[in-house]
């Protein structure tokens, strides 16, 4: 009796003789024996190769984990260190700060005191500045010692040249400046022999004319009270003039004739 098989049925049959067999891997296994020196007994047991690595990755594991806890306790104490470095450089910090502030109290006290010691030497200079600019008024009296004003001997009596004023002394008496100023004229002078005019430098003028003795030259600085002149015998007329801004004004409307 013949079976008959289909085409299809040889093709499979064929495939299923031809299909490589599944193999199995085996495990390497390894026998590890302990022998102990207090004793004869041994013990033995068996490790596989994966048991192996995962012990080596749980050394490595350990391994990691105190190195990692070694770099913190580093990193702590490193940043400890500094941190007492840090208090170390802020207590110089707080110590110079104090050392400024005392330094600033220093200098505040000696700027209060300079300002008292300028604001003084101000003050002084506006006083002195003051009194120079009182002592250039002239408005002190020019004749030291006896002085009797009377006519204008260069006019016709009863009348008067617009400021001037006419004096007359004795031998011997002083004629001085009536305020601070410069020799800025000295000049002959028809009527009264010699014409001697100061710039007071704060537009007032003073004009003396006298035959006296003359006692002071063109650009000498002379002080209130300085001598111009001394009366001589038979020149005892003294004319007195005073200018400001140019314009003659009335002596005797500044004059101080007390005494």
């Amino acid at each position: 009796m013949s079976i008959l098989k289909s085409k299809d049925q040889v093709g499979t049959e064929r495939f299923q003789e031809e299909k490589p067999k599944k193999t199995t891997k085996k495990t390497s296994r390894y026998t590890v024996l302990l022998i102990p020196d207090s004793t004869d007994h041994s013990k033995t047991f068996e490790l596989t190769f994966d048991h192996i690595l995962r012990i080596i990755v749980g050394i490595i594991a350990l391994t990691l984990v105190l190195v990692s806890l070694l770099i913190s306790s580093a990193m702590k104490n490193y940043r400890l260190a500094h941190d007492d470095t840090d208090k170390i450089k802020i207590e110089q910090l707080n110590e110079e700060i104090e050392r400024l502030k005392e330094e600033k109290a220093d200098l505040y006290e000696q700027i209060v005191s300079l300002t008292g010691v300028v604001a003084k030497k101000q003050e002084n200079e506006k006083s002195i500045e003051q009194e120079k600019a009182a002592a250039a008024v002239p408005n002190g009296y020019p004749v030291e010692g006896f002085g009797l004003i009377v006519q204008d001997p260069t006019v016709d009596v009863g009348e008067k040249v617009k400021g001037r004023v006419v004096f007359n002394t004795i031998i011997g008496t002083a004629i001085v400046a009536s305020g601070d100023g410069t020799v800025a004229v000295k000049s002959e002078d028809e009527d009264f022999g010699t014409q001697i005019i100061i710039d007071h430098e704060n537009g007032y003028q003073s004009v003396y004319r006298c035959s006296g003795s003359v006692k002071v030259n063109v650009g000498d600085y002379v002080k209130r009270q300085e001598v111009l002149f001394v009366i001589k015998e038979d020149d005892s007329l003294f004319a007195y003039e005073i200018l400001k801004n140019g314009e003659e004004i009335e002596p005797l409307d500044i004059m101080d004739i007390q005494g």
